[in-house]
């Protein structure tokens, strides 16, 4: 009896805990299995715009008041208005491209399946085909 409900529990906690989760996805096109926190700061600030091969990372990124993109700016340290100032010094001085910012996870997911070298990020229990995890974060 202890064991079913504690296995009930369980499975009634598991989607919770996955939406809970971030993925941070690729474009199967990346060489990457696994990234870091510094690299994904790196490609949000727009301090790298390449993956280790030397091939170009497209940055795909939510709208800002969607709730996953709060949980990003968690992990990249950054407050909406800095990265959003971060975004517009690259812009105006030529350096880089501002990410696409998309309104959906599913627009997240279809864009980076799309797009070689493509790297964005949705709630983990959002990944489908066509894309793959590089990392997980949160709880």
């Amino acid at each position: 009896m202890k064991r079913s409900i504690l296995l009930l529990l369980v499975l009634t906690l598991l989607p919770v805990m996955a939406a809970a989760q971030v993925a941070i996805i690729a474009n199967p096109s990346v060489q990457e299995y696994t990234i870091d926190r510094s690299l994904v700061v790196k490609f949000y600030t727009l301090a790298e715009s390449k993956w280790s091969d030397g091939s170009m990372a497209t940055v795909v990124d939510l709208k800002p008041d969607h709730p996953v993109r709060a949980k990003m700016l968690d992990l990249i340290g950054k407050e909406p208005i800095e990265l959003r100032r971060i975004w517009l010094k690259a812009v105006a001085s030529g350096a880089a491209k501002s990410p696409d910012v998309l309104a959906t996870e599913e627009e997240i997911m279809e864009r980076v399946a799309s797009t070689p070298g493509a790297v964005g990020y949705v709630s983990a229990n959002k990944v489908g085909k066509g894309v793959k995890v590089l990392m997980r974060f949160g709880r």
